[in-house]
């Protein structure tokens, strides 16, 4: 090391304070701060449980309940957790198609839906047979 005007001087560097992760993994066994936890909530709102990092998050979401995940889905929950907390942009848009997917399957089963409905009412009690 060395400073302007003064001749070089050695120094010895210190043990690290926290252990190293490799960046792309970081999030994946690291716990975040509390506020950071990722939330699953119930279709009602309620708090089913929480994960502390990637890892646990991958852990619990087989087993969260179909209308759970649905609900984390349809808001783009997911995707937003990803992009904004674990900052893997390129992870955070895949999900985000998957979301995006799912909301319009669900509008297109919704019409399909409609218009079956709509069919059986009209062949039953509508038109003349």
């Amino acid at each position: 090391m060395r400073e302007v005007g003064s001749p070089a001087r050695r120094f010895i560097v210190g043990t690290r304070l926290t252990p190293h992760v490799r960046h792309r993994r970081k999030y994946a066994a690291t716990a975040l701060p509390q506020h950071r936890w990722f939330g699953f909530l119930s279709p009602d709102g309620r708090l089913v449980a929480t994960a502390s990092d990637l890892a646990e998050f991958a852990r619990l979401l087989p087993h969260m309940d179909a209308a759970t995940v649905a609900r984390h889905l349809e808001h783009g929950d997911f995707s937003r957790w990803l992009i904004g907390t674990i900052r893997d942009r390129e992870l955070g848009a895949t999900v985000g198609a998957i979301e995006r997917n799912l909301l319009a399957r669900r509008a297109t089963d919704v019409l399909r839906a409609r218009e079956r409905l709509l069919d059986e009412i009209e062949s039953r009690y509508l038109t003349d047979s």
